[in-house]
């Protein structure tokens, strides 16, 4: 099981441990960066889940582009909730696939797209008007929606959280949404603004 993971293993002997019967050493050889395709399409597919969420979390080389949209488009469908979230969350994740599972049913997997900071604004746009989803700290979030929130709500806590979350200081936000915080009644919404 050791060699499994190690990133001088012969792509043989990979292919030989993607096929192994033992969990362990499938879960191990699924954190290696230099499947060869076979394996990881296999390893994809494997019935452990937590083998998939390996795949899904693999980091994409430039030489393995190809390779990486085959394999996360066949994760991008997979029937486990965790591992389309991964798929989500996952920055290496294509656009188009982004577009896919935005449209998934699962909540969980929406919320992990406007956290991604690969998730293009449109996409996240399209979250804010059908489902309310909103992330403040991802600086492909329009700043219309940004200045929404403000304005809908009262809640201090969120109100902090969106100040705190370093989205208004590198964005354009709308000076109306700052007027509105430096008069807000709570002085840590005003102290937060000042910051």
């Amino acid at each position: 099981c050791r060699f499994a993971k190690y990133c001088d293993t012969p792509v043989n002997i990979l292919e030989e441990l993607a096929k192994d019967s033992d969990i362990e050493v499938r879960t191990e050889v699924s954190k290696n960066p230099n499947l060869p395709l076979n394996s990881l399409i296999e390893l994809a597919k494997d019935p452990v889940m937590n083998i998939r969420l390996n795949i899904a979390s693999h980091n994409i080389h430039e030489k393995n582009k190809i390779t990486f949209v085959e394999v996360i488009a066949i994760l991008a469908m997979d029937e486990a909730l965790e591992v389309r979230e991964k798929v989500a969350s996952n920055p290496n994740t294509p656009i188009n696939i982004l577009r896919q599972l935005a449209r998934d049913n699962s909540r969980e997997v929406r919320s992990q797209l406007v956290k991604n900071s690969n998730t293009p604004p449109d996409i996240i746009e399209y979250l804010w008007q059908e489902y309310k989803l909103f992330d403040p700290n991802n600086y492909n979030t329009p700043s219309h929606i940004v200045a929404e929130v403000i304005s809908q709500t009262d809640n201090i806590e969120k109100l902090t959280n969106i100040i705190a979350s370093n989205f208004i200081s590198h964005s354009q936000v709308p000076a109306f949404s700052l007027e509105k915080l430096a008069i807000h009644q709570s002085n840590l919404i005003r102290a937060n603004v000042a910051k």
